[in-house]
């Protein structure tokens, strides 16, 4: 392979991206962007028909209860600290996700009819109605702690808020006294280190008893809090501790509850980022109209109407699918065209739909296209010169097709680009027939690109081999990319150039 990893050639690490924003969650995102291709057939069919379920449920305009599921990795993780109370933000994380687990798991269960294998994963999860009811009872989405979390807190927060009330009459009273001997810097009263305070000019700080919590910048202004005030001031602040410390008590408490479910939360999460994974598959072949094809170990490649992804998602009214049908004996396909007639375009749609197909992706085809299982994706494409290491263009090729050798096998899906190409041409050419000889019987299959006259000729007479290729349109002399199979193409290279 090249040096650049193969995702990032083909353009799938591309794809990943844009079918991760339709999970729901943090967690089902994450999982998506690590999707690789499954290279067990059971295991990609059986995937398929659960993103199939999901799908029909769109369709049947029926909602999977997919709110609420924040990412709760770190928080459930940090479960395990025995006595820690966790900030209330990450509690209620975790009482979402065990409500939305809840729902979920009745929603594949009324739905187990319809969806038989969502269901079969569903039924992993298991119900945790007391953490989630006594959390969201408790925590508000925002992180604040609720009076409804205890009859204490309740209380408390009563006596603090008379309390703060008794301490504004107090001081709006004399706000209103020292204001008439023009002793105030303004008419209001407010806070300095969570004393409540009064802006007193300098020059009458003698009408004022009490403590001097700080002064404005030039001096003018004194902000004292009067000692009529400060015995409620101290009953605020205990009542405030007592909060702070009932807070705690209950921060705690909450922790326990959902430690005790520990073990239910942890498998959920997997549970559920895989349901979501699914999800977010199902939901970006249903927006973006992509396909569920038909998936058969062994048979031989068959797309119809088959597109380049990342051109069919942001140039879908320019995109021209191809058609690309092999039979059973079929171990090479030699494409041939003019430049920039769509040859290295037509391998990395084969390349990327087989690796989409096999990560349970729908994919931008028809959906009565067949494709096989490979076990890996080997690919040579583009310039890979690398002048550090002194190798020329030639050379990296040479190196990439001597690692395709030594480790591709019989259900191997091998992506060439100009084979043979940046070296003397009857060298090279023959270079590359030994070369294919050798894969044709190596691997599953060899999609190859060339300009070479030797090559096509070599597809044309050998068993097992097949020649397609692009044209110019006759009229216009622009590329009409449309994949013509059985016929090999002329490079044009004069008209191109013209």
């Amino acid at each position: 392979m090249a040096s650049r990893p193969l995702e990032d050639i083909l353009g799938y690490t591309d794809v990943l991206r844009v079918v991760a924003e339709y999970a729901a969650s943090p967690m089902g995102r994450q999982a998506i962007l690590e999707a690789t291709p499954e290279d067990d057939g059971a295991v990609v069919v059986h995937r398929l028909r659960q993103v199939e379920e999901i799908t029909s449920l769109f369709h049947r305009a029926v909602s999977a209860p997919m709110g609420g599921l924040g990412d709760v990795t770190e928080p459930v993780e940090s479960l395990g600290l025995v006595g820690a109370a966790m900030e209330p933000e990450w509690l209620y994380r975790i009482g979402a996700f065990a409500s939305a687990a809840d729902k979920i798991y009745s929603f594949f269960s009324e739905q187990s009819g319809n969806c038989p294998r969502l269901w079969a994963l569903a039924s992993g999860i298991e119900p945790t109605p007391e953490t989630a009811r006594a959390i969201l009872r408790a925590i508000a989405p925002n992180g604040e702690v609720l009076e409804s979390a205890s009859p204490e807190l309740r209380a408390i927060r009563r006596h603090l808020q008379q309390a703060e009330g008794r301490i504004g009459s107090k001081l709006q009273s004399l706000v209103g006294s020292l204001s008439k001997d023009n002793a105030l810097a303004d008419d209001f009263y407010t806070q300095r280190n969570g004393r409540y305070v009064l802006p007193v000019k300098a020059g009458s700080r003698g009408k004022v008893q009490g403590i001097v919590h700080g002064a404005s910048n030039t001096g003018q202004t004194l902000f004292i809090e009067p000692l009529s005030v400060m015995e409620l001031s101290n009953e605020v602040v205990a009542l405030q501790v007592r909060e702070a410390e009932e807070i705690r008590r209950i921060l705690v408490e909450l922790c326990d509850i959902a430690r005790a479910d520990l073990p239910a939360l942890q498998q959920n999460l997997i549970v559920i980022t895989e349901i979501d994974s699914l999800y977010g598959r199902a939901k970006f072949g249903y927006e973006r109209e992509a396909a569920l094809p038909k998936i058969r170990p062994g048979a031989p490649l068959d797309l119809r109407e088959a597109h380049h992804p990342l051109l069919f998602l942001h140039q879908r009214k320019t995109s021209i699918p191809i058609r690309v049908q092999m039979e059973d004996a079929d171990r090479v396909l030699m494409i041939s065209g003019p430049n920039a007639g769509g040859k290295t375009t037509a391998i990395k749609t084969v390349g990327l739909l087989c690796m989409m197909a096999q990560s349970a992706i729908p994919v931008p085809c028809a959906p009565n296209s067949t494709l096989p299982v490979f076990s890996s994706f080997f690919v040579d494409i583009g310039d890979d010169q690398d002048v550090q290491e002194g190798l020329s263009t030639f050379s990296s090729h040479v190196r990439n097709i001597k690692r395709i050798l030594e480790e591709s096998d019989p259900s191997s899906l091998i992506l060439l680009d100009e084979l043979g190409t940046a070296t003397d041409p009857t060298e090279g050419g023959c270079l590359a027939v030994a070369i294919i000889e050798r894969l044709r019987h190596q691997a599953a299959l060899v999609v190859v690109t060339s300009h070479l006259a030797v090559l096509k000729n070599w597809a044309h007479e050998t068993e097992g081999a097949r020649n397609c290729s692009f044209h110019l349109d006759k009229r216009t002399l622009q590329p009409s990319f449309v994949l013509t199979m059985d016929v090999p193409g002329a490079s044009e290279a004069l008209v191109v150039a013209e």
